[in-house]
């Protein structure tokens, strides 16, 4: 019994590491601070710091309060890392679409046609 108990805290742990890394990725992906998601989420950083880290458990009403922060379901956010992989996201252009999101189609259309003439330039 005190075998099987020892193997369940283990994969407990490591499930709580592993959400940790999912939403350190998410965060890192739109730029975000631990600040700047605290405040977006309704949570203390430094809270958010020890679930980055595996240290806390996060709730579910946590997990769907950052989830709408990155903008994205809690199955997309759980969803099979190995498809993450495929596709190596940038940074830069993930920060611009956070930044986006909110916007209006006019306004997101005037923005592409302006990156779309900053890059023509370049060439």
């Amino acid at each position: 019994m005190q075998y099987t108990t020892h193997i369940m805290k283990k994969e407990k742990n490591e499930l709580y590491v592993n959400i940790g890394k999912i939403i350190r990725e998410n965060r890192s992906r739109l730029g975000l601070t631990l600040e700047e998601l605290g405040e977006k989420a309704n949570r203390d950083w430094s809270y958010l710091s020890q679930l980055e880290r595996g240290r806390a458990v996060p709730s579910i009403d946590t997990l769907v309060r950052i989830a709408e922060v990155f903008d994205i379901s809690l199955s997309e956010m759980f969803a099979n890392t190995e498809k993450k992989k495929e596709y190596k996201s940038d940074p830069f252009v993930d920060q611009i679409a956070y930044i986006l999101k909110d916007k209006n189609k006019a306004y997101k259309k005037s923005v592409a046609k302006l990156l779309s003439n900053i890059t023509a330039k370049e060439k």
